[in-house]
Formats: structure tokens, C-alpha cells, sequence
């Protein structure tokens, strides 16, 4: 079993902003920070990466 220090250097962080729908979410964009996620309830199964480098590349579609 993996001691605690060799868990957390495989875990990596993720902060999110959540938003419940779109007029909310417009007048913050601005606002968010870099390397950050942002989530809508109302369209919940799309999230936004703000520039971050681990998101930017093609992904395979479901289905």
C-alpha cells in the first residue's frame, strides 16, 4: 500500500467555478483566473477551461 506522500504526488488539483445558468455566467467571465474551470448547471455535462494546456487537445467523442 502507497504511504500518504506518494498518494498525493499522483493527485492533482482542480478549481472550479459554478455557475447555475448562462445570464449568471456571462458578466463573470471576465473575471475568472487562468487554469480554472468553470461549470453550468444548465448545461451541465460541458465544462469551460480557461487556458489551461491539459484540456487543449482533441478527445475522443462517445458513443
Amino acid at each position: 500500500m502507497k504511504d500518504n506522500n506518494d498518494y498525493l504526488e499522483t493527485v492533482q488539483q482542480v478549481i472550479m467555478t459554478v455557475f447555475p445558468n448562462r445570464p449568471v455566467t456571462g458578466p463573470c467571465l471576465g473575471e475568472i483566473a487562468r487554469k480554472t474551470t468553470a461549470w453550468r448547471a444548465g448545461a451541465s455535462s460541458h465544462l469551460v477551461h480557461f487556458n489551461n494546456a491539459r484540456f487543449l487537445r482533441p478527445h475522443p467523442t462517445e458513443g
